[in-house]
């Protein structure tokens, strides 16, 4: 199979196969800012946030805020058409924006904490 690709892109295939093993896992990168943006906001802490609410999507939300920030995408093969082009999110940070991707992140839970009131319950 590997004689089907030209010397030039075989090249480009090894390159982009190394950029993907360097790449960072965004759960691995943002643990830390993540557990304190679900403590700010107070989901776990009381039983009918908990229930209420899924701290996933608040995970989802805020990576989803930083990758268009960030334009952190990649073609979606799946859906692109020869005319027309679609973007998806990637599902890791690619190597050299990591400290960019956490600052962008940190800044968002900053906000949270901020902003975000005590939860009092239906009273």
């Amino acid at each position: 199979m590997i004689e089907r690709f030209t010397p030039e892109e075989l090249v480009q295939i090894r390159k982009e196969l190394k950029e993907m093993d360097r790449s960072t896992q965004k759960s691995n990168l943002l643990y830390e800012q993540y557990v304190r943006a679900i403590n700010v906001l107070g989901i776990k802490n009381d039983e009918e946030l908990s229930r209420s609410f899924s701290s996933f999507d608040v995970k989802n939300a805020m990576t989803m805020l930083c990758d268009h920030a960030l334009k952190n995408y990649e073609l979606n093969q799946r859906k692109s058409l020869p005319n027309k082009r679609i973007w998806k999110r990637t599902s890791s940070i690619p190597t050299g924006k990591e400290e960019r991707y956490l600052e962008c992140y940190t800044s968002l839970v900053d906000v949270l904490e901020k902003y975000s009131e005590l939860w009092l319950g239906s009273e």
